[in-house]
């Protein structure tokens, strides 16, 4: 349990300050750039996911078999220079794709309207340069995570998110280009992966990194990996879709104010990431040894904070998504993207929620049922998008990825509860339901109490009061364990805390 207290506290560490320095990059990017070129760099975030792909499900089988590999991890060691290999080829083809179809892509698929052709043309370019170098990284750090070295690799993510979002920042300031902020990418990318290579070799000795496949390695694991890439395949095209259509239906600076409504509400997902990356190795090492009966026990838990912590912010954005937007970043967008923000902060509560299934599922070996689950809902997601984005524009891209996640609650959700947990969706549902209904009754008031005294800063003290009323009022609805542990956390977090692990 320390230690699992100890990994979270380090991803909250890590995920937390990253959040952070990315919401305050935002306004200070729209501002210089502009909400076209803001696009562009939206449009780059999400030509760097569509590679996930072709990422083998390789990082998150890392993590579970070095989890479970407690001997000599002689097999982990194999594992790991045999992921690194493959990844370093698809890193490279990646990056010469983009390269040969930059010019393609700036001149027929993008709508662009003020920015030259020919910056746009070089920022993909040098697209092609980050994605080779930022690739092999999910590997390294995936090793990291699966020796639950969480506290090293946050340090590094921390590091990696200050240089990145202030040094960036100061070469927009220097020269309002975006191709001098990809550059600034690269370069700190560049230094990082060295870093985590460097860690990898301290952490396991013996660690070869040296280009070679064990066939015979990949052989062990190929149908679990398979089936998390296909996962990962279906997650890019469920979640990247929308900024795709945007990209090719409608105007680049319209993918500008989507892309930072969405980076806005994204930060919901901040706490539930840094929970379950912690707790994916934690239930795999309990899933080995554990009952039924206390497995389900410690999933519910963990289930029940990660719903009470992601509903707070979750929140803040449903019903106070057009002033956070105006003041954080500019009328203009607060105009274009407010109704795109609360729709997509109600969908990422949701998500949140059911990620936890996920995260079970997965740490169990049950991976099959998130891929027959998302193959279900392939075929008829993608044409409703396109309907929806191309009649309702930011709202209907929003509105599809609520409707996605109302699917996997009724879907997804009773599967897993019942082949894993023998258990069902009410069950699950009393966790996800006390939440949701006291932050909308106190966020709701807090919202009308608003409208009503029309004064500029009525809205802040509004939202604030509903944060603590909610923070103070969903403590008691959490399980006695979990409270104690939580007024017992700052204790232990000093306790366990141990620098010479560094």
């Amino acid at each position: 349990m320390s230690r699992l207290v100890r990994n979270i506290m380090s991803n909250a560490f890590g995920g937390v300050w990253s959040a952070i320095l990315a919401l305050v990059a935002i306004p200070i990017q729209i501002h210089i750039l502009g909400a076209e070129a803001y696009g562009l760099v939206g449009f780059i975030s999400t030509m760097q996911v569509i590679l996930v792909i072709f990422d083998l499900g390789l990082p998150s089988t890392l993590i579970r078999e070095i989890a479970r590999d407690t001997d000599d991890r002689t097999f982990s060691r194999n594992l790991i220079q045999s992921s690194s290999t493959i990844y370093w080829i698809i890193a490279l083809i990646a990056g010469g794709s983009f390269l040969l179809s930059a010019e393609w892509i700036a001149v027929s698929w993008l709508h662009v309207e003020t920015i030259p052709v020919h910056v746009v043309v070089d920022a993909l370019r040098l697209l092609s340069l980050y994605i080779l170098i930022s690739w092999p990284l999910n590997i390294y750090g995936s090793t990291l995570v699966g020796l639950q070295h969480f506290e090293i690799l946050n340090i590094l993510k921390v590091a990696s998110a200050t240089f990145t979002q202030i040094g960036g920042i100061v070469m927009l300031l220097l020269t309002h280009d975006v191709r001098a902020l990809i550059l600034w990418l690269v370069v700190i990318n560049m230094v990082f992966l060295v870093i985590h290579v460097v860690f990898c070799y301290r952490m396991l000795p013996g660690l070869s990194l040296l280009p070679r496949v064990s066939w015979s390695t990949i052989k062990r694991v190929w149908k679990y990996a398979f089936d998390l890439n296909l996962i990962s395949t279906l997650a890019v095209v469920y979640v990247q879709t929308d900024r795709i259509l945007i990209s090719a239906l409608l105007p680049l600076r319209m993918l500008g104010y989507y892309n930072a409504a969405y980076t806005i509400s994204r930060q919901i997902t901040v706490v539930q990431e840094f929970i379950n990356s912690a707790m994916l190795p934690a239930l795999s090492a309990k899933a080995e040894v554990a009952n039924l009966e206390t497995l389900r026990e410690f999933y519910f838990r963990y289930a029940q904070i990660v719903v009470y912590v992601v509903a707070l912010p979750a929140f803040v954005f449903i019903f106070f998504g057009y002033d956070i937007l105006r003041l954080w970043t500019t009328q203009e967008v607060a105009d274009g993207g407010a109704m795109a923000l609360t729709l997509l902060a109600g969908g990422f509560l949701l998500n949140a929620s059911i990620a936890t299934n996920y995260t079970l599922s997965i740490a169990t070996g049950h991976s099959r049922i998130a891929v027959w689950v998302n193959l279900g809902a392939l075929l008829v997601y993608v044409p409703i998008l396109t309907y929806l984005v191309s009649n309702y524009s930011l709202n209907g891209a929003a509105l599809g990825w609520v409707g996605l996640n109302i699917y996997y609650l009724f879907v997804f959700v009773p599967f897993t509860q019942r082949r894993i947990l023998q258990s069902n969706l009410v069950a699950w549902l009393r966790v996800l339901l006390p939440f949701v209904l006291i932050g909308g009754i106190i966020f709701g008031a807090g919202w009308w109490l608003k409208d009503i005294f029309l004064q500029e800063w009525v809205w802040l003290l509004s939202c604030l009061c509903s944060i603590i009323l909610y923070i103070l009022v969903g403590f008691f609805l959490l399980d006695a364990f979990s409270r104690e542990r939580i007024l017992k956390l700052p204790r232990n977090v000093l306790s366990s805390i141990s620098f010479n692990r560094l």
